[in-house]
């Protein structure tokens, strides 16, 4: 059983039908998605592989269309323990190339399924990055290089 999204998602069910239930949408909808994010809708969840989210290319006007937030894919990686990328159009962010609250979501889920606490994963984006996350029950650290993107002063009244 995995569990994405907040929804236990039985791990030999097809994406297609994963996606159903995690988001309660029918099949059409769930195949667009497959086919917007560049994934075999018959794939299996736990089967997804480092090279496909590498070689994933979405239609990012299409993406729009599937979420308000933002979209994770995730995968076991090959010389780390996970790979991950975020994409979120609809906040102006066509692809992040590190992006911390994904991985808040990613690490007990990692943990579990890998049955390890602390893991290095990496996310796959251009820019690429590489995080170090600890998962402590309710709580997950994460460590990495950082890039500052922006500096000022914030004053509140």
């Amino acid at each position: 059983m995995a569990r994405l999204a907040g929804v236990n998602v039985p791990s030999s069910k097809r994406l297609v039908i994963a996606l159903t239930y995690i988001l309660g949408i029918g099949k059409k909808y769930a195949n667009d998605i497959c086919s917007t994010v560049s994934i075999d809708k018959n794939k299996r969840v736990n089967d997804l592989t480092e090279d496909e989210i590498i070689k994933i290319s979405p239609n990012l006007n299409s993406f729009k269309k599937l979420s308000d937030n933002g979209v994770i894919v995730t995968a076991p990686g090959k010389s780390v323990d996970f790979v991950s990328r975020f994409f979120a159009p609809n906040l102006g962010i066509n692809e992040d190339p590190v992006t911390g609250s994904a991985h808040c979501a990613l690490i007990p889920y990692w943990s579990k399924r890998l049955n390890k606490f602390d893991m290095v994963a990496h996310q796959l984006s251009q820019r690429k990055g590489e995080i170090f996350c600890s998962y402590y029950n309710e709580r997950v650290g994460i460590s990495g290089n950082a890039v500052t993107y922006l500096k000022g002063e914030l004053s509140i009244s």
